[in-house]
This record gives C-alpha cells, structure tokens and sequence, in this order.
C-alpha cells in the first residue's frame, strides 16, 4: 500500500455572497498551507456556487471524487469544512467516506489537521459544526426579525 500524501486543493466559493473571499484569495491560501506542510499540490478542483448547491453535481468536486477513488488523491487542502458542503448531513456523510477512504484534510483557514479516521475527531468536528451552524441560523433569524422590524437596512 502506497502512503505517499498525494494532495491536492478543494475551492467552492458563494461569491460574491462568500466571506472567505474569492477564488484566487482561498486558491492562495492553499497553496500557501500545502508549502507550510512540505505537500505539493497535484490539482485544484473548484466549484462556484452557481453552478450548483448539491455535493452529488459539481464538476470539481465530482473529479476530486473520482481522484480520490482512484488513488491519485489521499489528502485534500481546502479552506474550511463548509467549502465541502454547509449541509451537516453530507458533512457527516462526506468524513464517514473520507474515513473509508483514508482521506485526511487540511484547513487552511484555521490551519488545522483532520483525520476522519478518528472517530473522536469526527464526532467532535460534526457537534461543533452543528453548534456553529445553529449559531449562524439564530444569527440569520435576529438579522431578519430587526429588517422586518425597520431596525436594519
């Protein structure tokens, strides 16, 4: 069994509704975390979010997929888990087949390492996403109540 990092980048960008910027700015970033970790980067996939909000029908991320089922792919750098999908569903879906597939992932955001591999680390990963997300909800619902209360333009 080969163990040789094969590593490659993974962009999905809401712009111009993304906070984390656009796709030069996360491709950058990237690049940048792969040097820092001594990887090198045999590809950048990436999807815009126009082209389409489910996991199962992006062109990068279904090539990404296909890299990783081959073999050519066991380590993807992308910029933060939501890159991947907001939904907490295929999140938990997606690193129980990272997992299976001996996956590991780098944020470059927070630069941090993740094995889906470790159940703990998996669980932890999904419980604070799950969190963040209800936070982000309850944000999003006060935001709304204060527009429609003429509080916020």
């Amino acid at each position: 069994m080969d163990n040789t990092q094969k590593t490659a980048g993974y962009i999905r960008t809401e712009y111009p509704f993304d906070e984390y910027g656009d796709v030069d700015m996360q491709k950058h970033a990237i690049e940048s975390m792969a040097r820092d970790k001594g990887l090198e980067l045999s590809d950048v996939y990436v999807d815009r979010a126009a082209e389409s909000f489910s996991l199962n029908r992006r062109e990068g991320f279904s090539r990404l997929n296909e890299d990783i089922l081959s073999g050519k792919v066991n380590t993807v750098i992308t910029f933060n888990m939501d890159s991947f999908t907001n939904d907490i569903r295929e999140k938990h879906g997606l690193m129980h087949e990272f997992a299976e597939k001996g996956v590991e992932i780098y944020l470059a955001s927070t630069d941090e390492h993740i094995n889906p591999s470790d159940p703990i680390t998996r669980e932890q990963r999904l419980l604070s996403e799950a969190m963040r997300d209800t936070e982000d909800m309850k944000a999003d619902m006060v935001t709304q109540r204060r527009r429609n209360e003429g509080q916020v333009h």
